[in-house]
């Protein structure tokens, strides 16, 4: 009857004589294992596990199968302390059933153990939801690896998030893990490059080298040498993010039908390589947006090939912008100064109360200009009324 069960449960032939040979199990008789074993498939059931994650947890901990449940509750109740939720609670269990048998004295250290390591214990519970196994591992090597990693250059709340995202990384030995850093500086990332985008992009940590370079092909195809691309990266980290990189292309191609020369789309790419992570359509968008203002195509161009990050601004800002510039009969002067059009119009507004009309185009003064003509800080500017 009780092979039957287990049987239809799941097990198979081998597992269940792993289980029944094991101790103290093979000391009971099949009617009591058969009685035990029902009660805790039912009180697992009831919260939440499926079949696989019982026969996971009985296979590890073969003796749970005649432990009270009242025990297991006990045990539940310690790891909910640490505010897990029930939900989350068995889930730790279904992944790493040795919790049911783990000292609650060892669990509260790691819990301290992390806490000296910058972690809250809501960053802790992500990592051990993760991978629960950190609660059982020795903690004076987990603070090697995190010393290692801080004599590096990392700082702690950098650590925080990488280690939470990547905890595989705590897998590695610290030879491993400074042959890991050294894979990518060999590159051609700087130490101060790699622990920035690192720290932006941890999965950086999981990704082989022969990967990144496969990603990195499109814009060397667009004629970037590596540490150029490497430049381009440290200013927009999301790039390596989904597939931005492989529309380089469709990008290069897009630019090209709004009117930019061959020469001109690399250096503005590399000036603005935010222009990578927005759809054509917006793109156009913005590009269209001087267009309507009487410009001719062009001297957007030539604005834009100046001034990259116009492409990547809200057109309905860039609009506003235009059009209090033509209030002002200041165009000519944007055509020649589109740099002009990054200014805030807040900005523009509160310093044109300060100057009066007779002294329009002071509007584009340098802050330090404007300072000196007129005794005001930009944040003096701004906070008037």
């Amino acid at each position: 009857m009780l092979e039957e069960y287990m049987k239809s449960l799941g097990y198979k032939e081998e597992e269940i004589n792993l289980i029944l040979s094991s101790y103290p199990i093979k000391t009971y008789t099949e009617s009591t294992l058969l009685y035990h074993l029902k009660n805790l498939v039912n009180f697992f059931h009831r919260n939440g596990l499926d079949n696989e994650s019982i026969i996971k947890i009985t296979k590890t901990i073969p003796n749970c199968i005649v432990m009270s449940t009242e025990n297991i509750k006990e045990k539940i109740k310690d790891l909910s302390s640490y505010s897990f939720n029930k939900i989350e609670v068995y889930q730790l269990l279904g992944k790493y059933p040795y919790l049911i048998e783990m000292n609650p004295e060892r669990i509260k250290n790691k819990y301290l153990l992390l806490e000296e390591l910058g972690f809250t214990k809501e960053d802790a519970n992500t990592l051990f939801l993760k991978r629960p196994d950190f609660l059982n591992r020795d903690s004076a090597t987990i603070k090697k690896k995190h010393h290692f990693l801080i004599e590096y250059g990392y700082e702690e709340k950098d650590l925080v998030k990488i280690i939470k995202e990547v905890p595989k990384l705590l897998d590695k030995s610290i030879t491993e893990l400074a042959e890991k850093i050294e894979s990518w500086t060999s590159i051609g990332f700087s130490k101060e490059e790699w622990i920035k985008l690192s720290s932006y992009l941890p999965t950086l940590y999981e990704m082989k080298k022969e990967t990144f370079e496969e990603k990195m092909k499109p814009l060397k195809d667009l004629g970037f040498e590596t540490k150029e691309t490497i430049g381009m990266l440290r200013k927009a980290p999301l790039l390596l993010k989904g597939d931005h990189l492989e529309k380089a292309t469709e990008c290069k191609e897009n630019l090209e039908t709004l009117g930019f020369s061959t020469e001109e789309i690399p250096k503005m790419v590399k000036r603005n390589p935010y222009i990578l992570l927005f759809n054509k359509e917006m793109i156009a968008d913005n590009f269209k947006a001087i267009i309507k203002m009487g410009f001719q195509n062009t001297e957007v161009t030539e604005m834009i090939h100046k001034t990259p990050l116009l492409l990547t601004y809200d057109s309905a800002s860039i609009t506003s912008r235009l059009d209090y510039y033509q209030k002002k009969s200041l165009l000519s002067k944007i055509k020649q100064n589109s740099n002009y059009l990054l200014y805030s119009l807040e900005l523009m507004k509160k310093r044109e109360k300060i100057i009066g009309e007779k002294n329009i185009e002071d509007l584009f003064l340098t802050d330090q200009a404007f300072l000196k003509k007129y005794k005001q800080t930009r944040e003096e500017v701004l906070k008037e009324d």
